[in-house]
């Protein structure tokens, strides 16, 4: 299915603020969430097990943790499933500390006048 019309902007926001390092992504048992106010948007993704196909999912859980609102994209969706791909990409990479981890290490390899060990 598209991204539903009521959620697009939403995620529009969250790649831009993702991209810029402004959402505080975490790993989750399924998935990567973030809570806004009582709210928590989930996003995760995988191959459908019956045709294999990838998608993205995205769920709106309620303050005790209740999914009110579920939906995903496949593949063959082409730019909703690129935008939601990327998200889920980004979210993936924030929580995972990525962008931090690469900043220390430039700063490591700028100050260094050599690099691993010989032999390694």
């Amino acid at each position: 299915m598209p991204i539903p019309s009521d959620y697009r902007d939403i995620v529009l926001m969250l790649v831009d603020k993702t991209e810029d390092g402004r959402v505080h992504w975490r790993k989750e048992k399924f998935g990567i969430a973030v809570n806004i106010d009582s709210a928590k948007f989930s996003i995760w993704g995988g191959n459908d097990e019956n045709s294999e196909e990838p998608f993205v999912a995205f769920g709106l859980h309620d303050d005790p943790g209740n999914t009110i609102d579920s939906w995903y994209v496949e593949e063959n969706e082409g730019s909703d499933y690129s935008l939601m791909h990327r998200l889920y990409q980004g979210a993936k990479r924030h929580a995972s500390g990525v962008p931090e981890k690469l900043k220390l290490l430039k700063e490591k390899i700028a100050a260094s006048k050599e690099i691993g060990k010989p032999g390694e």
